[in-house]
């Protein structure tokens, strides 16, 4: 089915990634109460956004200017 070998590690990757974090959030709503749950998501979304914006247009900053 799939013939290049990269493409097959990183498909397997990426649903090893998928499954995984599946099973960490069905572990974390089982354990936690609804409360610390909702303080989980929040701190995780505010990471997200906070690692997210800055670097993505840093990238693009350096990229442009590298390639000048």
């Amino acid at each position: 089915m799939l013939k290049n070998k990269e493409l097959h590690w990183t498909f397997l990757y990426q649903l090893t990634t998928l499954v995984g974090g599946l099973f960490l959030l069905k572990i974390l709503a089982v354990t936690l109460s609804k409360e610390d749950y909702g303080y989980y998501s929040l701190i995780n979304s505010i990471v997200a956004l906070i690692v997210m914006l800055p670097f993505s247009a840093l990238m693009q900053g350096i990229g442009r200017f590298a390639d000048d």
